[in-house]
């Protein structure tokens, strides 16, 4: 079965998990980055995040078990969580739209399923998903995403 990991934000990473027989095997990841140098409004930035889901997850179609995205966090800048979860309401929606399950872990669950401490810093992560899937290279978000659905698949299993 197939697990989707997705960091949203701004530059937004994503992963595919295949999680079969209690084998976990990393099939992709990246992160769909903003080029547009804010000359471009930001719901139309959400509609080209959202675009690029659903092409992920169509071409998956029938083999995804379930979609996990990093939950919000207060921060200091209330129009940053406002953008933020308007991402989220993106994803959620893409899910409900193509009858995919989407679940919301909290991004302190994640990075203390991964490394037993819930403040873990992003370079900890990386190294720390390099490390357990011998990869040379992983930017931060799509690290995040990773994360992300390692935790879902600890949760549920």
């Amino acid at each position: 079965m197939l697990i989707i990991g997705i960091d949203p934000g701004r530059d937004m990473g994503f992963c595919i998990i295949d999680f079969e027989n209690n084998q976990k095997t990393l099939v992709s990841f990246g992160t769909w980055m903003d080029t547009s140098k804010g000359k471009i409004h930001y719901d139309d930035r959400i509609l080209m995040l959202a675009a690029r889901l659903h092409n992920l997850l169509i071409e998956k179609t029938g083999m995804i078990a379930a979609l996990a995205y990093e939950g919000g966090f207060i921060g200091k800048n209330p129009r940053q969580a406002m953008r933020l979860e308007k991402i989220r309401g993106m994803i959620m929606g893409v899910c409900y739209m193509l009858n995919i399950f989407s679940y919301e872990i909290p991004h302190t669950e994640a990075k203390k399923n991964l490394l037993n401490k819930g403040n873990a810093s992003k370079e900890e992560t990386v190294e720390k998903i390099k490390a357990v899937f011998g990869l040379s290279e992983i930017d931060h978000n799509a690290a995040d995403s990773v994360s992300v659905a390692l935790a879902y698949i600890e949760r549920t299993v």
